[in-house]
């Protein structure tokens, strides 16, 4: 892995975030093309988290994301 080829990715995908954010854009893809155009290997380089959760279907994946978070994330419960 090239440290440098991984930050450049790195970076570049969290500078276009912030530039959608400014543009007041909404889209989270265009964050990924271009850490994956600077950093071909991107996406193996990445840490990975040791569980996940995979929400599927047509309707209601974004309102159980948001559910799901709230729950993981309560102090109190």
């Amino acid at each position: 892995m090239s440290k440098f080829r991984y930050r450049l990715g790195l970076y570049g995908g969290k500078a276009a975030r912030l530039g959608l954010k400014l543009l007041k854009r909404q889209g989270t893809y265009l964050p990924g093309v271009i850490s994956a155009k600077l950093d071909p290997n991107y996406l193996k380089n990445i840490p990975k988290p040791n569980r996940m959760i995979a929400i599927t279907g047509t309707n209601g994946k974004t309102t159980t994301s948001n559910l799901i978070l709230d729950i993981l994330s309560a102090k109190d419960p």
